[in-house]
């Protein structure tokens, strides 16, 4: 989808290709979805970026505060360190693939979390260098929830999204849904 906006107005729109083969749907440049992945975690970081604002959290603070189910690593990875791939973490996703498992089925919020609450190490010492990570952005994704009591989506929806008009766009929290 293209959409081109000049001085505020849109001047061209079109639609590239298909949106569902089966149906036979082409791409539409007004109400196609996408599956944005990683484009995500800005978004994401926001919401942490909000929820500190609202003075419920701090970016300094260790992550074990509010994981305590995490091991101790022996360094404190604070949440900055988790939004700028510093943690140190191993990547869930990483882990999901050397495990054997497939990227085809569901991979759920508890799966992800089983696989980073067992990791007994770090791959390297918080803050020292920069290794991009999904776990950081694993864990915000429950940190939310445990924050405010709204899941990701919920406090995405009403704090970012509905205020700025994208009624669109939304945090898919049931990778088996078809929206």
């Amino acid at each position: 989808a293209l959409g081109i906006i000049r001085d505020g107005e849109l001047v061209y729109q079109c639609g590239y290709g298909m949106a569902d083969i089966e149906k036979s749907e082409a791409i539409d440049p007004l109400k196609s979805r996408f599956y944005v992945a990683s484009v995500s975690k800005q978004f994401t970081a926001a919401c942490i970026i909000m929820v500190a604002a609202h003075g419920k959290l701090s970016l300094e603070d260790d992550v074990r505060i509010y994981f305590p189910e995490l091991p101790d690593y022996g360094h404190e990875i604070s949440l900055r360190h988790l939004t700028h791939h510093t943690g140190g973490l191993r990547d869930y996703l990483d882990l999901w693939w050397f495990a054997g498992r497939s990227f085809t089925g569901p991979l759920s919020n508890e799966d992800g979390m089983g696989l980073l609450l067992r990791q007994r190490q770090l791959d390297f010492e918080p803050g020292s260098k920069f290794v991009y990570c999904n776990s950081g952005y694993k864990l915000f994704a429950e940190l939310v929830p445990r924050i405010t009591g709204l899941t990701l989506r919920q406090f995405a929806e009403r704090e970012l999204f509905a205020p700025r008009g994208m009624r669109d766009t939304f945090f898919d929290d049931d990778n088996a849904a078809i929206e």
